[in-house]
C-alpha cells in the first residue's frame, strides 16, 4: 500500500500506468484476478488516507489506464526541488553562479532515495537517477572550486558528499582540499583512515589517484631539522611494543619488500601468511557492534601470539596478513598455537591459514 502511494506522489502530473503498478505490486504473487486485487488495494488506500484529515474526495483518480494523485491536494516533493536546482545549475552560463547553484543542489540532496526500497525496480531506477544528478553537481562544483583555490568550501562539500553518499570515494576531494590548504597532517590522517575503511569494509586497495595524493602529502611534510626528535617519534610507545608490529597495508607492502631483499641477501626464511576467520555451521551473523568486538579480540590474540619480529596487517573485515621470519617448522607450530588460542577465546569461530614463502 505504501509503495502504491509513493509511486503516485513521485510524479502526480504524469501518474502511474496500471501495468507498472501491477508489475511492481504483484510480481511475486500468483493471483487469478489482478484487477480485483488492485481495486481492493486502491479502496483500502483511500480509506487510510481519510484518517489524515485531508479534504473530502477520492484522492486517487483513474484516467486512460493510468492512476493520478488528485490535483485538489497539492504535493510538495523534495525530489522535484532537487531536480529543479540541478537543471538551474546546468543552465547557468556564468561559472561562479553555476558553482553556487550546484552547491545549493548538493546540500539539498539528503541521501539515497527510499533506501528501504532497494529491491524495487522503480525505486532503484529513481535512486540511480538522483545519484547521477548529485554526482554531476559535486564534480561540477569541485572542478570550479579547485580552479579558484577555494579549498575551505571544497572541504565542506566533500565532507557532506561522503556523509550522504558513503563509499563513493568522495574522501579524495577532502584530501585534495587539505593538501590545497597545506594541512599535511590532517590530510595524512584522513588518507590513512580512508584507506583502512575501504580495505576493511570493501576489500578495496588504494587506486592510482589515492597513491598520487599520498605522494603529494609526502611532498608537503616538513623536513626534520632535529634528527634525534625525529628518531624519538619513530620509537614505539611501551604499551604497543609487544607481540607483532601492526601496520597499515601500505606500510605492510613496504616492509615485505624490504624483508624480501634482506632474505635474499642474508638467507633467512620469511613467509607470508593469510589468516581468514570462518564461521562454524551454527554461527549466526552478529550485528555491527558484535563484529567490531570480534575483530578487535582476534587482532589482540594474533598480535600477542606472534613474535616481535613479525608484522601484522588487517586485510579485510575477516582477514589478516602476517609476515613471519621463522622457518617452516616454526610457522606450522605457530599456526597450531593461533588456532588453539582462538578456540579458547571464541569456540564458535575458526581460522584458516594460507602460507607461502615470501
Amino acid at each position: 500500500m505504501l509503495c502504491f502511494l509513493q509511486m503516485l506522489l513521485l510524479d502526480p502530473e504524469q501518474g502511474v500506468a496500471r501495468g507498472q503498478l501491477v508489475e511492481e505490486l504483484f510480481y511475486d504473487r500468483n493471483l487469478r484476478n489482478v484487477t480485483h486485487s488492485l481495486n481492493v488495494l486502491l479502496y483500502n488506500l483511500r480509506q487510510r488516507l481519510k484518517a489524515f484529515d485531508l479534504p473530502d474526495g477520492d484522492y486517487i483518480e483513474q484516467r486512460d489506464g493510468r492512476y493520478y494523485w488528485t490535483e485538489k491536494i497539492p504535493v510538495i516533493r523534495d525530489t522535484e526541488a532537487f531536480e529543479r536546482l540541478c537543471r538551474a545549475a546546468k543552465a547557468c552560463e556564468d561559472p561562479e553562479e553555476g558553482c553556487r547553484a550546484r552547491l545549493t543542489a548538493c546540500y539539498q540532496y539528503p541521501g539515497e532515495f527510499l533506501p528501504m526500497r532497494t529491491d524495487s525496480l522503480w525505486a532503484s531506477h529513481e535512486a540511480r537517477h538522483y545519484r547521477e544528478l548529485f554526482h554531476d553537481c559535486v564534480i561540477g562544483a569541485a572542478t570550479f572550486l579547485k580552479k579558484e583555490k577555494k579549498f575551505d568550501t571544497l572541504k565542506a562539500l566533500a565532507k557532506h558528499a561522503a556523509q550522504v553518499q558513503p563509499f563513493c570515494h568522495w574522501e579524495t576531494l577532502e584530501i585534495e582540499a587539505l593538501i590545497g590548504l597545506k594541512r599535511s597532517a590532517e590530510a595524512d590522517l584522513l588518507y590513512r583512515e580512508t584507506e583502512r575503511v575501504y580495505r576493511e569494509e570493501l576489500s578495496v586497495l588504494p587506486g592510482r589517484h589515492m597513491i598520487e595524493l599520498r605522494n603529494q602529502i609526502e611532498l608537503l611534510r616538513p623536513a626534520p631539522t632535529d634528527l634525534d626528535s625525529f628518531r624519538k617519534k619513530l620509537t614505539e610507545k611501551p604499551v604497543f611494543a609487544y607481540g607483532a608490529l601492526i601496520c597499515s597495508y601500505d606500510g605492510f607492502e613496504s616492509i615485505c619488500r624490504m624483508v624480501q631483499r634482506a632474505s635474499k641477501a642474508e638467507g633467512f626464511p620469511a613467509f607470508l601468511m593469510l589468516c581468514t576467520l570462518t564461521e562454524s555451521g551454527e554461527q549466526t551473523r552478529e550485528n555491527d557492534a558484535g563484529q567490531q568486538w570480534l575483530r578487535e579480540e582476534v587482532e589482540m590474540m594474533l598480535r600477542s601470539c606472534l613474535r616481535a619480529t613479525d608484522v601484522l596487517c588487517r586485510y579485510g573485515s575477516r582477514q589478516y596478513l602476517a609476515l613471519l621470519t621463522e622457518d617452516e617448522k616454526e610457522c606450522t607450530k605457530l599456526q597450531t598455537q593461533l588456532r588453539t588460542a582462538l578456540a579458547e577465546r571464541n569456540p564458535r569461530i575458526d581460522i584458516r591459514f594460507d602460507r607461502q614463502p615470501l
